[in-house]
């Protein structure tokens, strides 16, 4: 089984330590990563790719923080 994680954060750095944190389960097929600095591009992939199975999100971010993105994924 594989899954679909959305990481939200405007953090470059944060972001990259998750994909390093987690590149072993990428490589081996079982996680596939997708990024974005905000919500609102947040809510565009999740359109374009309905099978996202998790967000992690950060609280504060451009555009729509993240307890808005949560908000918007649930409805």
């Amino acid at each position: 089984m594989s899954y679909h994680l959305l990481i939200v954060d405007d953090s470059p750095e944060f972001c990259a330590l998750l994909e390093l944190a987690l590149e072993p389960r990428v490589a081996d097929g079982s996680l596939t990563l997708y990024f974005t600095s905000n919500g609102v591009e947040a809510l565009e992939l999740i359109r374009q790719h309905p099978h996202i199975s998790l967000v992690l999100t950060d609280i504060s971010m451009p555009q729509m923080d993240g307890l808005t993105l949560l908000e918007q994924v649930n409805a």
